[in-house]
């Protein structure tokens, strides 16, 4: 198995289980993207499990008797998400650092923009992430305050946790969809310059790897 991210042993879950759920803490998931063929690709975390389409199963299943997932249906498919006792066991193993927590939607707008939309629990975090985050220059607009995420559409941080407020950036910039051979190169150059930089000046975390950078932290 892949080294995995740092765990307190502080509940009863153990490694597979932490690693499902590692995949799900911030949104849903159905058995097919949960396979172990599937899951490397699917949520890039670096490491992943080795569990049968059965083993799968019965995982997820004592996941669900013991009050750590829940399952809802969308059309024909089973969506597994993380319920509340379940956030809080997972949260005292991976010590996530909440007030460094974000996340970013992005859609294409009618004049064939890139429209970013980033969240963030602090509002310095909103700031550097629309700062460092996009590698194409970008015109960037700041909401400042936005006090209940339902006043947000079709956006939540966490089902299972609630904070008091949201910071919400926005950032919109043309992407560059067809290249000559010798701008590939140079764009490629580019992007990797700056992933190199953006992982020096990261404050944020996304994902549990991206958390690794700033735990332990818990007593």
């Amino acid at each position: 198995m892949d080294k995995l991210p740092y765990r307190t042993h502080a509940t009863w879950l153990d490694d597979i289980d932490l690693i499902l759920l590692d995949a799900m803490f911030d949104r849903g998931a159905s058995f097919r993207l949960l396979r172990s063929v599937a899951f490397r690709s699917q949520w890039n975390l670096g490491y992943s499990h080795d569990l049968t389409d059965d083993q799968l199963r019965i995982r997820l299943q004592k996941l669900v008797d013991g009050g750590v997932l829940m399952v809802e249906h969308v059309s024909t498919e089973a969506i597994f998400r993380m319920a509340s006792a379940g956030g809080e066991l997972w949260s005292r193993e991976r010590c996530p650092v909440w007030e460094r927590f974000c996340f970013e939607r992005y859609i294409q707008t009618l004049d064939g923009r890139e429209l970013m939309s980033v969240v963030a629990v602090s509002s310095q975090i909103r700031d550097d992430f629309l700062r460092i985050w996009p590698v194409y220059a970008a015109r960037r607009t700041i909401r400042r305050r936005v006090t209940a995420i339902r006043n947000i559409e079709n956006c939540r941080l966490l089902n299972w946790k609630s904070f008091e407020c949201y910071h919400v950036g926005l950032a919109t910039y043309r992407v560059q969809r067809k290249w000559g051979l010798d701008e590939f190169d140079a764009h490629c150059t580019l992007y990797r310059e700056h992933i190199q930089q953006l992982e020096k000046e990261r404050s944020w975390w996304r994902t549990v790897p991206e958390l690794q950078r700033f735990v332990p932290n818990c007593d």
